[in-house]
């Protein structure tokens, strides 16, 4: 990659963008969740290669203090039969008053399509203490996730950016204007107070899935210069339009998919450019 494009930072891709300045031929790094290969695995690897990234935290799950609600529900997935995924899932569903289960359903299929997000997380927890599973405190102290703060500030002196993914990482499509401004500016503002340098005014969405544009154009019109760049994952042949609007390429992607995402991608990029 590094023979055909020019690394830069994303905040330095923003700040060409906004002087007006092409940003053909370069490109940037990023990663969500927060998760500790970041810094076990990734970071030493950008190094050795003169490379940077940012990095986007789900805020609550700094320090390991909880467990992102979709995590639970892959490691239920993983631990439990099918049998118990069901009976746990029919308890919750009791428990909270939701629909329940259907037979063609897994547990995060279930919860995607029933879940309030404002129960999401004791929904995880009830599963969890219905699975009779480890102690969660201990499975994180044992495992250790996610990035803790003298990680981050480590990775941060070293050149790496950070910015938000949320603080709980919901279904933003979910949430109403309050709910929406609780999860972004608090988190903002967590990472501000812990890491004033080095962090980011930039949202990286949660599933990569965009809000309505008149939710996105409220919280926008409400909180002015609060959000440099919302961040999509949905690959897009053009990034000509503003950061509030960008789309990152995926690389979790399996072989063909990638070459294509590195050569065909960019040479229809190229293509629409001109026509721009």
């Amino acid at each position: 990659m590094k023979s055909n494009f020019e690394y830069i930072s994303l905040s330095e891709a923003i700040d060409k963008y906004y002087a007006g300045e092409s940003l053909d031929g370069f490109f940037t790094i990023t990663t969500d969740d927060g998760f500790r290969e970041n810094y076990t695995n990734m970071a030493p690897i950008l190094i050795e290669n003169n490379l940077r990234a940012t990095f986007f935290l789900v805020t609550n799950c700094i320090d390991n203090k909880d467990l992102m609600w979709r995590n639970k529900l892959h490691l239920f997935s993983n631990r439990l039969t099918i049998e118990e995924q069901s009976n746990a899932a029919q308890a919750c569903a009791d428990y909270f008053k939701l629909n329940q289960i259907q037979k063609e359903e897994n547990l995060l299929q279930w919860s995607s399509r029933t879940w309030p997000m404002k129960l999401k997380d004791d929904a995880a927890d009830f599963i969890w203490k219905f699975a009779k599973l480890d102690n969660l405190d201990s499975y994180l102290n044992i495992h250790k996730p996610y990035l803790e703060k003298n990680e981050i500030k480590e990775l941060i002196d070293k050149g790496f950016e950070i910015g938000t993914h949320s603080k709980s990482h919901p279904y933003f499509s979910k949430l109403s204007l309050s709910e929406l401004n609780d999860e972004i500016l608090g988190s903002i503002k967590y990472i501000k107070k812990k890491f004033p340098h080095g962090s980011l005014n930039i949202l990286s969405l949660p599933f990569g899935n965009r809000l309505s544009n008149k939710l996105e154009l409220e919280f926008l019109k409400n909180n002015p210069n609060q959000v440099l760049s919302i961040l999509g994952i949905h690959s897009a042949l053009s990034n000509y339009v503003s950061p509030i609007k960008w789309e990152r390429d995926l690389f979790e992607l399996d072989l063909h998919l990638s070459i294509g995402t590195f050569t065909v991608v960019p040479y229809c990029r190229r293509i629409l450019m001109q026509y721009a």
